[in-house]
């Protein structure tokens, strides 16, 4: 066998890296505690209903002995039919198993890859985890351990999968696998707790007996339309699961609330596990470079979708594309690159965007933020072996992979029986051919990258009215002192503090679930949120008539540049800008409303789990997206006549 490139483990106390945390067991106590509840109200229930069908069979003993005829029998089936539904809804999940089933996977085979199943044994030794029962890869920009899970799987060994995602694997190098591989078998290694996965299979029974009842509901509709006196007995058989799903839902967002903190450390000490045998630099290296590695993934799919022709569209090789596009967008962007991969500095990541000014904890998160498990990862700086070549290099036949695989991408099943299949050099003309139609000259500085939300008012376009003296002034102005850093900066301060609105809007009316949080550097009580939100309010609509302001200087420049060289082009860009206004307006309202969805979600599905208020908020949703669509209708316009289709 060829060498392996493996990176060397570093020196270090492997147990005090990997050592539990006290707020980990801690968190191991509250989850015990949660699941302990849980199953004490499920043993209640079941005997509950247990009892109510026996009471059940003797009430159709009484009624058979004292009745005859054909309603008898009905009502005796009523009787029996709702008490043993109830039953079968408490105990159907038992033995349920959901195979995770992902058509985009394929499984690789020792033999076909020699050189990746010694490099996954050798992370497993170190990592003191089991070797994975089947090793697929997949289409994803990420990796997962998986398994398929039943409520036998809590008792019994569960052997798990390993998933290596083929857009992964384009955005790291050698040692930045190992810390990945790492940090996934650092979930189930010896090292770590066992609880965490036995968690996760108990979440999943209690999902679904809560949220996957199609089955059963079809069932009880099948025999409840049978008759209309079944019909009785079928709502009551809903009103008595009605009743115990609302008991469920209140000790199971506690078991999830208590899960999610726990998991949060679970993924600190998966990082701990991938520090001890790669260092401290990889594992948060890769992490940030997956984030940029998903965009561009999506920006290739969107590339397909729009490709002009009438056919299904897809790649001949979807990942050689992709690999082409990461540094692609990365010279367009100015990110440096390091052995033929963009390097994600803080310098990149502060110059998109601005320090949010509200910081809180956010409870319903499965993961840490980056900033978290970095200072997690270099708590204790530990040095890596860097190995910069491309994992591909571990695979056998990997142009043969990854043409299988690109006929395997979700986003680009299409049901056409005829099919393009493109070459990557026709999918890049074509990609290059459409930015360079959309690409603004870098005078702008970005400007109309974050000006999406800044919009001249028609009724405010009064370039004639200014005196010869402004329009001198305005006309003196340079192209680089009007689109200066300066108010880019303030376009993203803007956009941050919205979303800081909005969120504290959330918080303060209690739809999302903040005791404290942080605001300009000090810390406040929920009770502070309407306060705040009031100010916040107050200085977001200032900023955006001061950008209002600012773009109506920026219209009237073009203008009058427009008017020294030709009237009619003048003209034509006023006509334009009063589309670009209706255009805008339009938007807004769609934006307005997506808001509505956003809160939506916070005030009924993440915090009450979708119990009451669902009926009405779909009615009033299917409203609202008749208005939605009536509205993006009339987006839809003719070049510069400034009327709607």
């Amino acid at each position: 066998m060829e060498q392996i490139p493996y990176p060397k483990s570093p020196k270090v106390n492997v147990d005090e890296v990997r050592a539990i945390t006290t707020l980990y067991q801690a968190q191991v106590i509250k989850v015990l505690f949660s699941i302990l509840l849980f199953i004490l109200t499920y043993l209640f229930v079941l005997a509950m209903a247990i009892a109510i069908f026996i009471l059940s069979l003797w009430a159709a003993s009484a009624i058979l002995s004292n009745l005859k005829g054909l309603y008898a029998f009905v009502i005796i089936g009523g009787i029996v039919f709702s008490a043993g539904m109830f039953v079968f809804f408490i105990t159907k999940f038992l033995f349920q198993i959901k195979k995770d089933i992902d058509t985009s996977r394929i499984e690789l085979k020792e033999e076909e890859h020699p050189l990746l199943f010694e490099f996954v044994k050798r992370v497993c030794e170190e990592t003191e985890a089991p070797f994975p029962h089947k090793i697929v890869v997949s289409t994803a920009v990420n990796a997962s351990v998986y398994y398929n899970s039943s409520f036998l799987g809590m008792f019994l060994p569960v052997r798990k999968n390993l998933e290596i995602g083929a857009g992964l694997l384009n955005c790291i190098n050698i040692t930045e696998f190992k810390a990945i591989l790492a940090h996934e078998f650092g979930h189930f290694s010896q090292s770590s707790t066992r609880l965490g996965s036995y968690t996760y299979r108990f979440n999943k029974v209690v999902h679904n007996l809560l949220y996957e009842n199609e089955g059963w509901l079809a069932a009880l509709n099948a025999l409840a339309s049978a008759h209309a006196i079944l019909t009785i007995f079928g709502q009551l058989t809903l009103w008595l699961v009605r009743g115990v799903m609302y008991l469920f839902i209140a000790v199971y967002k506690l078991i999830n609330l208590s899960y999610l903190a726990l998991s949060r450390e679970m993924e600190f000490h998966a990082d701990s596990v991938a520090v001890s045998v790669s260092g401290s630099a990889p594992i948060i290296n890769a992490l940030q470079r997956l984030e940029y590695g998903q965009s561009i993934y999506q920006y290739t799919v969107q590339g397909l979708l729009n490709y002009p022709t009438d056919k299904a569209t897809r790649a001949q090789n979807f990942f050689l594309l992709h690999q082409e596009n990461l540094l692609h967008v990365a010279k367009l962007n100015n990110m440096e690159l390091e052995h033929g991969l963009p390097v994600i500095t803080d310098k990149f990541l502060k110059d998109k965007s601005v320090e949010p000014r509200l910081r809180y904890k956010n409870i319903w998160a499965s993961h840490p933020d980056t900033e978290e498990r970095r200072a997690n990862a270099f708590k204790t700086e530990v040095p890596a072996d860097m190995i910069y070549e491309s994992p591909w290099i571990l695979f056998k036949n990997v142009r043969e992979l990854q043409e299988d695989l690109s006929t395997k991408i979700h986003e680009l099943q299409h049901n056409q029986e005829e099919e393009l299949v493109l070459e990557t050099n026709e999918v890049s003309k074509y990609l290059r051919t459409e930015e360079a139609k959309n690409e603004l000259s870098h005078v702008y500085a970005d400007y109309y990258t974050y000006a999406t939300n800044v919009f001249t008012p028609v009724d405010s376009f009064e370039p004639n009215t200014a005196s010869d003296e402004e329009k001198s002034r305005l006309l003196s102005l340079s192209v680089s002192e009007l689109f200066n850093a300066g108010i880019v900066t303030q376009i993203k301060r803007h956009d941050s503090d919205l979303a800081d609105t909005e969120t504290m809007k959330l918080i303060s009316e209690g739809h999302l679930e903040v005791k404290r949080f942080e605001f300009d550097g000090k810390p406040y009580t929920r009770y502070y949120s309407g306060d705040i939100y009031k100010c916040l309010k107050s200085e977001t609509g200032k900023q955006k008539a001061e950008l209002e302001l600012y773009d109506k200087k920026i219209s009237n420049w073009f203008y009058l540049k427009a008017a020294q060289k030709d009237s009619d082009a003048a003209q034509n860009y006023k006509k334009l800008l009063d589309l670009n206004h209706q255009f805008y307006a339009h938007a807004q309202a769609i934006q307005d409303l997506y808001q509505e969805l956003i809160r939506f979600y916070h005030e009924h599905i993440l915090r009450y789990g979708g119990a009451d208020d669902i009926p009405y908020q779909a009615k009033k949703i299917r409203e609202i997206s008749w208005e939605v669509i009536r509205k993006t209708r009339c987006i839809k316009t003719n070049s510069f006549t400034g009327k709607f289709d």
